[in-house]
């Protein structure tokens, strides 16, 4: 079921995370957005999925 069907239009407070990837030039990866922007790559927690800490770093 879609969220906004649930909810409405109230606030919401999603879980999510991003990540600094940086090589050995110090440049910062970035990810090219659909609407033209940048941004750092990660995402957003879907409803109903069990929280899971993945590692990042190697």
């Amino acid at each position: 079921m879609e969220l906004r069907k649930l909810v409405g239009h109230r606030p919401l407070i999603l879980t999510g995370s991003v990540v600094l990837i940086v090589n050995e030039k110090k440049e910062l990866l970035l990810q090219h957005r659909t609407d033209g922007g940048w941004g750092l790559p990660g995402g957003l927690m879907e409803l109903g999925r069990v929280w899971k800490i993945q590692q990042g770093v190697k």
